[in-house]
């Protein structure tokens, strides 16, 4: 899990509906995520399942126009 200092206008979905929709094995125990920047990372997959954990596209609400990550 990551904390965040910045307060913004996120552009966020669920983790959860994101692999359900794909289609992941949600019994597995990891997931890993490739990110178009050749960044990866992976999770547990209780965490990436929590009502909490978010996959977020935009901050802090334009794409390109964050300072904090990609791109």
């Amino acid at each position: 899990m990551e904390g965040w200092s910045a307060i913004g206008k996120w552009a966020p979905f669920h983790s959860r509906g994101f692999l359900e929709r794909v289609g992941a094995d949600l019994t597995a125990r990891y997931v890993g995520f490739r990110c178009a920047d050749k960044y990866s990372t992976s999770i547990d997959m209780p965490t990436a399942l929590h009502p909490q954990t978010l996959l977020v596209l935009d901050f802090p609400g334009k794409p390109g126009e964050t300072k904090y990550g990609y791109p």
